[in-house]
């Protein structure tokens, strides 16, 4: 399972989703300024601080691995993504 958490005009929010789209990756998309999602997250002792957030397979990923500055970590997202593929 794939989830990215975003928040509206969030221009990462989109980067990530048109790349995540791009590579055939089915995702659920949770507003972060949504309480329910947060009170799940923080149930889960999952602290997210600012958006866009990604989630495989039970693993929260922050925009701080997600981003080089402004640019997608491409490669590590490719990296995370194969291995949920192996583990399938």
């Amino acid at each position: 399972m794939v989830t990215i958490y975003t928040t509206p005009n969030c221009p990462r929010c989109k980067m990530l989703k048109e790349w995540l789209r791009s590579k055939g990756v089915d995702f659920e998309e949770k507003n972060l300024d949504d309480s329910e999602v947060m009170a799940d997250l923080i149930v889960r002792n999952i602290y997210i601080l600012s958006a866009p957030a990604l989630e495989v397979d039970g693993k929260v990923y922050g925009e701080d691995v997600l981003f080089h500055s402004e640019t997608l970590n491409e490669e590590f997202l490719s990296k995370i993504l194969e291995e949920k593929a192996r583990n399938e």
